[in-house]
């Protein structure tokens, strides 16, 4: 990583970091050859050494591309994945084959009521028509990694970051892993946000309650159509 990006600004005048940010500081470089264990698909990093946070090798994104996985409770076993920019919105990971879209979507997407036994369900069939290939809607993401016409994209290597999506779907359909993605702002006003602790994630049923509310950014009907 340092490599790719140090120089910094205004040193390199075109570096995207500036060098104020390392003023004072020391710079750690995690090496690939650091990630010596294996979590899933990904290279894996004991960065305190007792099992409570790992640093995930999840290229694709960019040079030295990285996630944290947290443990949040030791009895029974759970975790926070927080997969930075591994994607952009859930529609890039969900659903999948691990996770596939259930008939009736339970809480409700375009509902904000916490009450969900007495909020109608939304129906997954009314999706079919807005997925890119709707004889997989259920099983496929909607969204793809966008590749331009000049062969740019906002990912630095496209095929390894399609692979770590597919990895990352591994996880996201583990109950005991929470996976956020750092532009997920589907996500607002399901957790809880600093300085409120995250450990208690599961038993407050944040992953059912967020799991599919990426859905509401699509306008596919009248709200009757969205209710069974």
């Amino acid at each position: 990583m340092p490599a790719a990006k140090l120089p910094p600004y205004p040193e390199n005048p075109s570096g995207e970091l500036l060098e104020s940010d390392f003023r004072g500081r020391q710079l750690v470089e995690i090496t690939p050859d650091r990630f010596t264990t294996r979590i899933g698909g990904f290279g894996a990093h004991d960065f305190f050494g007792d099992g409570s946070f790992y640093l995930l090798d999840v290229p694709g994104h960019a040079v030295g591309h990285m996630c944290g996985l947290a443990r949040t409770t030791a009895t029974p076993d759970t975790f926070i994945l927080m997969a930075a920019d591994t994607c952009h919105h859930g529609g890039q990971f969900r659903p999948s084959p691990y996770q596939p879209l259930p008939e009736e979507i339970v809480p409700n997407p375009y509902d904000d009521h916490d009450d969900h036994q007495t909020t109608p369900s939304c129906p997954c069939r009314i999706f079919e028509r807005i997925h890119p290939d709707p004889a997989k809607y259920r099983t496929e993401p909607f969204y793809r990694i966008r590749v331009n016409e000049d062969r740019t994209s906002v990912a630095y290597d496209v095929e390894a970051a399609t692979r770590s999506i597919r990895h990352l779907q591994e996880f996201d359909a583990a109950e005991n892993v929470f996976v956020v993605c750092a532009h997920d702002a589907s996500l607002l006003g399901v957790v809880d946000v600093f300085p409120a602790r995250v450990n208690g994630w599961k038993d407050a049923g944040w992953k059912e309650r967020g799991k599919w509310r990426f859905l509401r950014d699509w306008d596919v009907g009248p709200a009757d159509e969205r209710r069974a």
